[in-house]
C-alpha cells in the first residue's frame, strides 16, 4: 500500500486521512506496511483502534525513500485548545511511523505534536523527526500544552521511541500514568537526540519498568528544569 497524492489505484491512498479511514472501516487481517511518497502533507490525525490489529498484525507508515526529511506531516500552533496535536494516537494499538517527520509550526499557545491517550498500547516511532514549536513557556511548570509527546489520563503501555530526535517543546516527552496504584507500564525510551525542550526533556510520572537508554540530551541555558 503506498500514499502518494498524484498516485491513483486500488493500493494508493491520497492522504493519511483516507489511509486511516480504510484502515479503522475495513481492518486488517495480516501486517500491513504503507509507504509514503515525498511530501508535505498538511493533516491534522486521529488514529482509534484499528480492528484486527496485533502483535504480529502490526501498521507500519514508512517513508517510501527512507529519508525522514522529505515525508513531513504537519500542523500550525493554535489559540485553541481542542484536537491540540498532530497525530493523536486515541487508543490505537501496534502501529509504527518510521522515517518521517512529524511537527507542529508557529508561535500560538497550543502546540503538542503527538498525542498518547486511551490506552494507546505497543507502539513504535522510530527514526524519526519529531519537531515542537519553539516554547517560551520557562515556568514550573512547563507548558503542557507545548509538548512534543504528551500523554496523560491514561495508561499507555509498551511504547518504544527509539533512534529518534525531538526537538523544541516545553516537555520532549511529558509521559503520566494515572496514580501511584495505577501505572504506566514498560515504555521504552532509547538512542533518541533530545534537543532545545525549554522545560524538560523526559518528564515521567506514575510509572513502572520505563527503559531510559541511549538518549543525547541538549537542553537551553534556559532551562528551567532538569532533564
Amino acid at each position: 500500500l503506498t500514499i502518494n497524492p498524484s498516485g491513483s489505484g486500488a493500493t494508493n491512498f491520497t492522504s493519511f486521512t483516507a489511509a486511516i479511514a480504510g484502515l479503522t472501516g475495513c481492518g486488517i487481517n495480516g501486517a500491513v506496511t504503507i509507504k509514503v511518497y515525498d511530501g508535505t502533507y498538511a493533516e491534522k490525525i486521529s488514529l482509534s483502534p484499528i480492528p484486527g490489529a496485533s502483535a504480529t498484525n502490526t501498521v507500519t507508515f514508512v517513508s517510501n525513500s527512507n529519508d525522514s526529511t522529505k515525508v513531513i506531516l504537519t500542523q500550525p500552533t493554535s489559540a485553541a485548545a481542542a484536537n491540540n496535536y498532530t497525530l493523536f494516537l486515541n487508543g490505537a494499538d501496534f502501529i509504527t511511523f518510521n522515517k518521517m517527520t512529524i511537527q507542529r509550526t508557529g508561535t500560538a499557545a497550543y502546540g503538542t505534536v503527538v498525542d498518547i491517550e486511551n490506552g494507546a498500547n505497543n507502539n513504535q516511532f522510530t527514526n524519526c523527526i519529531i519537531k515542537g514549536m519553539k516554547s517560551t513557556s520557562t515556568g514550573n511548570p512547563g507548558d503542557v500544552n507545548q509538548c512534543v509527546f504528551y500523554s496523560s489520563g491514561s495508561n499507555d503501555t509498551a511504547n518504544v521511541f527509539n533512534n529518534n530526535i525531538v526537538r523544541n517543546g516545553s516537555y520532549g516527552f511529558l509521559l503520566n500514568g494515572i496514580s501511584t496504584v495505577s501505572l504506566e507500564r514498560s515504555n521504552t525510551i532509547s538512542n533518541n537526540l533530545i534537543d532545545s525542550a525549554v522545560y524538560s526533556a523526559i518528564y515521567p510520572q506514575y510509572h513502572d519498568n520505563l527503559t531510559l537508554t541511549g538518549n543525547t540530551i541538549f537542553m537551553p541555558s534556559s532551562a528551567s528544569n532538569y532533564a
